[in-house]
This record gives C-alpha cells, sequence and structure tokens, in this order.
C-alpha cells in the first residue's frame, strides 16, 4: 500500500497510543469497508483516532482564534463572545471531522478512476497469458510486475503476497483481494476469476469475455461523452455568443433612444454583460466541459 505523509503517520501513531482503542473499529466504524479501498498506509484503528486527535485540535485553535477576535478585537461582550467561541469551535470540530471521514471515500473514488481507465488492458493481457496455459499464480505475478498503474498493481500484490507468504489457495486471495478493489470492474473480476478457479472452469475464455466486455463499456461512455460535449457546445454558442450578442444589441438601441432598463444606465448593463456576465458565463461553459472530459 501506499506510503502516507509523515506528518499524518506520527499523529496517527501518537492518537492511537493516546485514545488506545479497544476494538479495530472504534469510533467510526461505518467508513471501514470504504477504508480498506482507499489503499491508506495507516491501520485503520490508529486513523480514527487521528481524525479525533485533529478534530479536537482544530476544536482549541478555532476557539482561541474566536476568543480573542471576539473579545479583543471586536470588544464583543463577554457572554456574546463565549457563544460564538463555542459555536465557532463546535463548527471547526464537525468540518475537520467530516473530512476525515470522507477523505477514504474520496480516495477510494480517484483510485478506482484510475484503475478502470487502464483495467481493459489489463485484463486482454491476463486473457493472452491464460491462454497460454500459465498458471493463476504466475498471472499475477506477472501482472504485479509489468502493471505501471500503482493503485491496480497494489491490488494484485496483495493477493500474490497472500499466496506465497500466507500459504492462502488462489481462490481464496482472489476474493480477499476483491474486498480491497476500490473500483467495482475490478471486484467482479476477482470474485469471477475466484469462482472460475473453485469450479475449475476456463480462466482464458472467462478473461476475453471480462475484456470484451470492458471494451464496449468504454465505447458506450466515450459515445455519452461525445454527445453531452455536442450538447454543451451548443449552450456555449446560445449563452456566451449569440444571448450576449442579442442583449446587447437591444440595450444599445434603448440607450439611443434614451430610455433605461429598469432605472438602470443600458451603457453600464452592457459594460457589465461585457466585462463580467459573458467571462462569468464562458468559465462556467468551461468547468461544465472539463468535468465531462474528466471522466474519459
Amino acid at each position: 500500500m501506499p506510503k502516507e505523509g509523515g506528518m499524518l503517520d506520527s499523529i496517527a501513531s501518537f492518537s492511537y497510543r493516546l485514545f488506545k482503542p479497544k476494538s479495530d473499529s472504534p469510533f467510526i466504524p461505518l467508513i471501514k469497508d470504504k477504508y480498506l479501498t482507499a489503499q491508506i498506509n495507516i491501520p485503520f484503528p490508529a486513523y480514527a483516532a487521528a481524525i479525533v486527535m485533529i478534530s479536537i485540535i482544530t476544536c482549541i485553535v478555532v476557539a482561541v482564534t474566536s476568543f480573542i477576535i471576539h473579545s479583543f478585537i471586536l470588544h464583543f461582550p463577554l457572554l456574546f463572545t463565549v457563544i460564538l467561541t463555542v459555536t465557532w469551535s463546535l463548527i471547526g470540530f464537525a468540518i475537520a471531522f467530516l473530512m476525515g471521514v470522507y477523505y477514504p471515500s474520496l480516495r477510494a473514488k480517484n483510485l478506482a478512476f484510475r484503475i478502470d481507465k487502464v483495467l481493459p488492458y489489463t485484463v486482454e493481457y491476463m486473457a493472452a497469458l491464460a491462454s497460454g496455459g500459465t498458471t493463476i499464480e504466475t498471472l499475477i505475478k506477472r501482472v504485479a510486475e509489468v502493471e505501471e498503474e500503482k493503485a491496480l498493481r497494489n491490488i494484485f500484490n496483495f493477493a500474490l503476497k497472500q499466496m506465497r507468504l500466507f500459504n492462502v489457495d488462489p481462490a481464496a486471495s482472489l476474493l480477499e483481494a476483491a474486498k480491497r478493489s476500490p473500483s467495482t470492474h475490478l471486484r467482479t473480476l476477482l470474485e469471477g476469476l475466484s469462482t472460475i478457479i473453485s469450479s475449475s472452469g476456463e480462466a482464458a475464455s472467462y478473461l476475453s469475455d471480462f475484456a470484451k466486455k470492458l471494451v464496449d463499456l468504454r465505447r458506450m461512455t466515450l459515445r455519452r461523452i461525445l454527445t453531452s460535449m455536442s450538447y454543451i457546445s451548443e449552450i456555449y454558442v446560445a449563452i456566451v455568443v449569440v444571448g450576449p450578442a442579442i442583449l446587447i444589441t437591444i440595450l444599445l438601441v434603448i440607450a439611443l433612444l434614451g430610455y433605461s432598463l429598469f432605472g438602470f444606465d443600458p451603457a453600464t448593463i452592457t459594460m457589465l454583460m461585457t466585462f463580467i456576465g459573458i467571462p462569468f458565463l464562458a468559465a462556467m461553459v468551461l468547468i461544465m466541459m472539463d468535468r465531462t472530459l474528466s471522466s474519459v
């Protein structure tokens, strides 16, 4: 699993020694399954303790800062200062806690996206190896050696470690690796491969069919993105090019006739549209395009 930052490791270690959680799922057990797929190189009890510690530190820092600002800078009454200090400190605690809880889900989602991008090619490679009579252990070893995507390589390395170090049979190793997969497609692949091994089925044909399904799914995704991009381009022309041009023309005609628009000078509205409205609309459309293309 990937190494985390040294500071987070230190905080997690100190927090774990301080709180001494009694179970493997302390404080926030609901995120343990998602944490398992996030490939964070810190034991879950230590990470949970670190979340609580960071939240408490944030609460204290926010409380001290809030008290100083409201009491010595803004000169609020003591009771009002205390109420605001407690409120802001609780908000700071909640934000820090929720960020710590949400981080594994965010990281797992990012890893799943990276895995899904390269998974069709990896499965094709696995199918080619399996068709040549390669054993499952050798197949997993080869993928772990040549795979460039670290998130995917970690999953296969875990399965290989289960087989070699702990003498777990390949089917059970693949099931354990599937539990740690952030990608739904990879999890399905590993579970299906485990079933094939247990039933002495044909792994090569299974991998080949699975690769074809992934390619078809990828093709459908690209087709959907192209359709979305065509819609976005039409929206861009309508609200960034044609719409402002028509509106500015109308405003100029109103200005030439000496009228105002809802009490505002048409020339002022035209300037605001030109230097604020159009750039803002263009930026929004570009953000939509970037969000759409990021799924490629």
